[in-house]
Parts: C-alpha cells; sequence; structure tokens
C-alpha cells in the first residue's frame, strides 16, 4: 500500500512541476471553445466504464472476494439496504473520494458545470455500492465518494487544465499529456475520444484569455512527532509539504465554484507514520467582495471544504494513537480579510470559517471490527487563522481549527457483534473532538526560499456512552526548507 501511496506522491509533484506558468488560462472560458456542446451521454457512458474498469480490476487481478458478484448480490444489496462498512480510514476517506473524482472529471471533460457534474458524481457512487459489490452498501462510502470526489475533482480538473497546452509538439507535449492523464485519467481519456489529444493549436489561441494566479510552494524537511509524557522521546519523520492557492480571492469580481481555492498536504516518509499524514483543501462556491476602508479588503463566501488527519502510535511499545479525523463532505460559511500599508511591505490576511460536516471520521479507542479503529460520524468543525508578512523579512502564522464529530448508532460491546449486524453500526456511540493548534514561523531566505518552523499541538478528547473517556495530547515540530513559485 506504502509503494501505491508513493507512486501517487511522486505523480503528483511531476504533474506540478510541469505547470507551464505562473497563470493559468480562465477554465470557463477554456472549455466553452473546446466543447461547443455538453456531452451528457458519453460523461455517463465514461462513469460507467470507470466502474467497470476498475472492478475489473479488482474481481481478475486483485481477485477480491467482494467484487464476486452476480444477480444474487445485487437483488440482496437492494433488499439489505445502506449500513455502515468496515473499510480502513485510508480506504473509506480518502481513496473512496479519489475515486469520486473520476467520476466527476467525467462529467466536468464533457462540458457540465460543478453543479451539473454532481449527478454523474453521485450516480457513479450509487451504482458502484448497488451493483459492484457484494458486500451491502454504505452511506458514509456514498457521501464521502459524491462530496469529497467532487472537491478533488474540480480541484485536479483545474490543475490539468493547467497543465495541458495544445500549442506544445513532441516530447513536451506528451509529457505535459501524461502529467495530465495522472491527475484527471477520465478527463485524459475523454480528450483522447474526443481528439484533443492529437489537436495542435496555435499559440495565439490562449493570448487575450483571463487569467489566474496559481501560488505554489514545496517544502522538504523533517518533523519530531511526542506527546505530554515523552517530551523527548519521540519519533523523527521526513515530510514533504505541497502547499497550492489559486487565484486572490480579493480580486475576483465573478466568483463561481473553486475560482479561488487552497489545497494543502503533508507527506511523511521512512516513519512509523502513515505516508499521507495531512490533506487540507478549502474552496469558494460562492463569495461577495466589499472595501470597509482604504487598503482593506473583505470576502463573505460559502466554501466547501476536505480534511484529512491520520496518525499511528508514536512509541514500539504502545498501541495508543493520537487521532484520526476527517471531514470528507463540509460545507459552511466564511470570512476573509485582508490589509496592506501603503508601501506594501504588510501584508495581513485572517479568516474564520464554521463548517457542517455530513460525513467524517474520528478515530475510536475501542471499536475494531475488520479493518476499521474509528467511529464514522457528522458534526461540525471551526477554522480560525490569522498571518502577516513583512517583505524581504518573512511570516507569522497562527491557526486553529476545530473538529468535533458525533456518532449516534453506535454498540455497547463491540466485541460482541454478530457477523449479520456488522454493518449496523458507525462505531462506538459518543463524540470526539480535535483541536489543532499551529503556530508557525517563516524566514525568507531568497526570493523563492525561505525555512519554515512550525509546531502542531493536538489535542483529542473523546467521549463515549459506555466506556472511559479518553484524552490524548500530542505535539509535533517541523522545520523545512520552502521553495515558492
Amino acid at each position: 500500500m506504502k509503494k501505491i501511496f508513493f507512486t501517487l506522491l511522486v505523480s503528483t509533484l511531476f504533474c506540478v512541476s510541469s505547470i507551464r506558468a505562473q497563470y493559468i488560462p480562465k477554465i470557463t472560458t477554456w472549455y466553452q471553445d473546446t466543447i461547443t456542446r455538453k456531452k451528457p451521454w458519453q460523461a455517463a457512458a465514461t462513469v460507467i466504464g470507470t466502474n467497470l474498469g476498475v472492478w475489473s480490476v479488482d474481481r481478475y487481478a486483485v481477485k477480491a472476494d467482494w467484487a464476486v458478484i452476480s444477480g444474487s448480490t445485487i437483488k440482496e444489496n437492494f433488499r439489505r439496504g445502506f449500513g455502515w462498512d468496515n473499510d480502513k480510514f485510508l480506504t473509506n476517506l480518502f481513496m473512496h473520494p479519489y475515486h469520486g473524482s473520476l467520476y466527476y472529471n467525467a462529467a466536468r471533460s464533457n462540458g457540465m458545470s460543478y453543479w451539473q457534474s454532481m449527478p454523474f458524481t453521485m450516480g457513479g457512487s450509487l451504482m458502484w455500492e448497488m451493483f459492484m459489490e457484494k458486500e451491502p452498501p454504505s452511506i458514509n462510502d456514498f457521501f464521502s465518494t459524491s462530496f469529497g470526489g467532487m472537491a478533488l475533482g474540480e480541484i485536479t480538473h483545474r490543475l490539468s487544465t493547467a497543465i495541458v497546452d495544445e500549442s506544445a509538439h513532441g516530447i513536451r507535449r506528451i509529457g505535459l499529456e501524461f502529467a495530465g492523464f495522472l491527475l484527471t485519467p477520465t478527463a485524459a481519456i475523454t480528450r483522447m475520444i474526443n481528439g484533443q489529444m492529437f489537436r495542435t493549436r496555435p499559440k495565439r489561441y490562449y493570448s487575450g484569455y483571463p487569467k489566474y494566479p496559481l501560488y505554489l510552494q514545496v517544502g522538504l524537511g523533517a518533523s519530531f512527532n511526542s506527546d505530554e509524557a515523552n517530551l523527548f522521546k519521540g519519533r523523527f519523520s521526513n515530510v514533504i509539504d505541497v502547499q497550492l492557492q489559486y487565484n486572490d480571492p480579493f480580486e475576483s469580481d465573478e466568483c463561481k465554484p473553486f475560482d479561488y481555492f487552497q489545497l494543502s498536504t503533508t507527506v511523511k516518509l521512512f516513519s512509523n507514520q502513515p505516508a499521507i499524514s495531512r490533506v487540507n483543501a478549502m474552496a469558494m462556491l460562492w463569495g461577495k467582495n466589499f472595501r470597509p476602508y482604504k487598503n482593506h479588503k473583505m470576502l463573505f463566501g460559502f466554501f466547501q471544504h476536505f480534511d484529512y488527519y491520520d496518525s499511528d502510535s508514536i512509541f514500539k511499545t504502545s498501541t495508543k494513537v493520537p487521532y484520526k479525523i476527517s471531514a470528507a463532505a463540509s460545507f459552511g460559511g466564511g470570512l476573509l480579510y485582508n490589509f496592506k500599508n501603503e508601501l506594501n511591505t504588510i501584508d495581513m490576511n485572517m479568516g474564520i470559517h464554521m463548517n457542517a460536516i455530513l460525513m467524517g471520521g474520528s478515530l475510536t479507542d475501542y471499536y475494531h471490527l475488520a479493518d476499521r479503529n474509528y467511529n464514522l460520524a457528522s458534526g461540525f468543525g471551526s477554522k480560525v487563522y490569522s498571518q502577516i508578512r513583512f517583505s524581504n523579512v518573512g511570516a507569522f502564522y497562527l491557526g486553529l481549527n476545530f473538529y468535533q464529530l458525533y456518532t449516534w448508532q453506535g454498540s455497547k460491546d463491540g466485541d460482541a457483534i454478530p457477523d449479520d449486524e456488522q454493518f449496523k453500526y458507525q462505531g462506538d456511540k459518543g463524540y470526539s473532538n480535535l483541536a489543532i493548534i499551529n503556530p508557525r514561523m517563516e524566514f525568507y531566505v531568497t526570493k523563492k526560499l525561505a525555512f519554515n518552523i512550525d509546531i502542531f499541538s493536538h489535542i483529542r478528547n473523546s467521549h463515549y456512552s459506555y466506556l472511559p473517556d479518553v484524552r490524548y495530547h500530542t505535539f509535533e515540530i517541523k522545520s523545512s526548507l520552502v521553495y515558492k513559485h
């Protein structure tokens, strides 16, 4: 499994490095010109073909037992109805959203808008749950695949569109098309079917298009993880941080879905921690700019969020896991603020978000059934941050993320659940919250290089209705050399 994630990481870094400039052609203009009409039937066929292709690999190459389907298994799925499955945290709350992004991009690349791509994403998820597995259809998979897939799908859609350059020739064109395929396989298949992959346009074709700025930074470094009881006995990890910001939200007059988004990921290598340890995405679905005073900018909007935090036990002598928490389907309101002084030597940003989490997951200390050691849950979250940058010196950042997730369908004794009820429960009944406090100091080395010191304090409180409560406080110190583009 780690080999797969390492391959995905290398592919992502290759795709990001293939972006040809600091600016991205406006996506809506690009697609209005290259696809003269919407192709819903082709989009639907691509969704169905994606499911059949993935199922064929699982059934005949992997020989997965759950992929052995028939008319009777489909009938049984309809009879039993939806439940809660017991796959791993990574599978349910990251890989399923990625799978959903394939459905989404099948529709998006065939001329559908963000909202018009929603039924194709949901339809692909329903088809998989009802027809392509012999396990009961899963409530959590439907939500995380559909809404998480839309979030990851639109981000990869915009990045792959930025990468592909139809004025390129030869090896460069092949490399750009391959990079676009790695990000959005179903979109690449659509381009191949429509002939766009083999078409060459003049360079002037791109001139005059509205452009969106893309801000990228990649950090390489190390982190030290420990807890409040073992301050100097933690474990080290090598880390790769990738952060993207698409567009300046305060300069956009026409706020369409994902005209502004942020993506931040942390990958840990050669350690006892999960390779994909953190993924945060935040995108504006609708927003309204206003200027209360000179040099002061504000934006109120409605945002979609995708958050994923994973960890494993820090010490070999302990099985205690610090935290696992996910908000795969999350929406809410947000207020952004920016101030720049007259000399442009100070740049300050602040933000506050309040979100409803329709589907997510949180670590449980007791419920261990099949591959699941977490509760499936819903709840709410909040994000507050402040950042101030001093030109030619550095920056200071302070962020607070808070998540509270509730599990209402829980058993009193997870070890005594009969086989025919294993899909009935979300986990241990109760609620769990996680507070993440993150101060960061950034020192500029050159215009494109910086040195960062991050501190993360993770405070988890888990309350169980039938079992003893658990509180666990861990921290992480991370230093990295950051390249900015």
